[in-house]
């Protein structure tokens, strides 16, 4: 099963300063597993960019996985994306309503107004944090483009105990095949997802 976290539609009406840590309220994870790719909307170059995954108890939040993302210059396109398997990041692990957020040492990042779910904020930077209050009424319904992507582990019975599994290999013709995600495999003549 394909993860989602933040994102949604922004109408580019604004932007948010460096300097602070933002977590998106829009659209917590549907499912427990892993992030592999990240987008963020940009006004002017970024950089120090960090991501992290956020569990929330009311507005104090902690993180639950961190990444540092590489620098890149802007380039003519607002959304910049980055992808684990590329080997931009480790994938981050995520549980289902977590939330996803980031702190940036520099540049700005476009933000909608007056029609999204808000996020949290705080100065400074508090990736990672454990149980940090964050202000919750600077953005009330404001939301950066801020989204990860990534899909359920595998899960195997060993010994009678479900191991989740990640990396997947299969042999064939006695060469073993690494298994992506969104690969299938045939069970009683009908493809079933394998990581999807």
């Amino acid at each position: 099963m394909a993860i989602d976290v933040g994102g949604g539609l922004i109408t580019i009406k604004s932007e948010v300063a460096s300097g602070i840590t933002y977590v998106v309220k829009n659209n917590p994870a549907n499912a427990n597993g892993i992030i592999t790719s990240i987008s963020i909307s940009q006004k002017t170059t970024i950089e120090g960019v960090q991501v992290a995954i956020f569990i929330a108890s009311g507005n104090d939040l902690t993180t639950r996985d961190i990444v540092s993302l590489p620098n890149r210059g802007y380039i003519g396109s607002a959304t910049l994306t980055f992808d684990s398997i590329a080997g931009d990041f480790s994938p981050l692990e995520i549980q289902t309503g977590d939330y996803i957020g980031v702190y940036f040492s520099s540049g700005t990042l476009n933000s909608d107004t007056g029609d999204q779910d808000g996020m949290w904020d705080k100065n400074g930077d508090y990736i990672p944090c454990a149980d940090e209050p964050f202000g919750a009424s600077n953005y009330p319904d404001d939301s950066i483009y801020l989204s990860g992507a990534g899909y359920q582990l595998g899960r195997i019975n060993i010994g009678d105990s479900w191991k989740e599994i990640q990396n997947i290999e299969i042999n064939i013709g006695n060469s073993w095949k690494g298994l992506i995600p969104h690969s299938k495999i045939n069970i009683g003549d009908i493809w079933k997802n394998f990581l999807y």
